[in-house]
């Protein structure tokens, strides 16, 4: 979050959440009436605990997406790309995998 509040006036336009646990990471670091899009699969819990009253005196949007189609990654991607934007990354893939053990 520290990476955020210095490169940002007030949290990011958009999260992206692709693990469900990272969910309250997100939306504490959208902005004020930012979104945060969360997809994939919650081995360990299927419950994640956030602050409602910041998320709704925020007026965070919060969009879920469930067995999206290949061209749904594509066009996101595609977006992404033609506005240079760059991700931070919370987590590698083998810092969850430990995690999960």
């Amino acid at each position: 979050m520290r990476a955020i509040n210095e490169n940002t006036d007030g949290g990011v336009d958009a999260a992206i959440d692709s693990i469900g646990d990272t969910l309250p990471m997100a939306l504490d670091a959208v902005r004020p009436e930012g979104t945060v899009v969360t997809f994939g699969v919650l081995e360990k819990s299927s419950t994640v605990q956030i602050d409602i009253r910041r998320f709704y005196l925020r007026h965070t949007r919060l969009i879920g997406i469930h067995n999206a189609s290949g061209s749904y990654l594509k066009e996101a991607i595609n977006f992404m790309v033609s506005r240079d934007v760059r991700p931070f990354i919370s987590k590698s893939i083998k810092d969850a995998q430990s995690s999960m053990s």
